[in-house]
């Protein structure tokens, strides 16, 4: 039985690992794409300080809309890889209802281990 939780408690650390890393990289994304939203902004302003007057002016709503879709489109980027992300957080909770436990419960890897521990002592060897 001690080695039945012992394999238990590494499979479900390593499906903690693997939330937890997805959810780091999502964190990741969602900065990635503020910086991507900042840089759009910080783009139109400097179109508009580098194009003034009328001749150079004309290239300038062209070149806006140009910065505007670019910009929207690698956030688009972004947004979708983290959503798949998220699909495979959903999955790993789907297919593993004890994650879930695990991961509202701090204590429940310890509690386990624990018991394995005290499990593994009391066996006869």
């Amino acid at each position: 039985m001690a080695r039945q939780i012992r394999v238990y408690l590494r499979q479900l650390k390593q499906q903690l690992n693997d939330y937890h890393h997805l959810a780091d990289t999502m964190a990741s994304l969602s900065e990635d794409v503020a910086i991507v939203q900042d840089m759009q902004g910080q783009m139109a302003t400097s179109i508009d300080q580098h194009l003034p007057g009328p001749l150079l002016g004309r290239a300038r709503p062209a070149l806006q809309q140009d910065n505007q879709t670019i910009h929207t489109q690698g956030a688009a980027k972004m947004n979708a890889q983290y959503q798949a992300l998220a699909d495979q957080q959903a999955q790993l909770l789907d297919e593993h209802p004890d994650l879930r436990a695990a991961l509202t419960r701090e204590d429940l890897v310890a509690t386990l281990t624990g018991f394995q521990k005290n499990l593994r002592k009391s066996s006869p060897k």
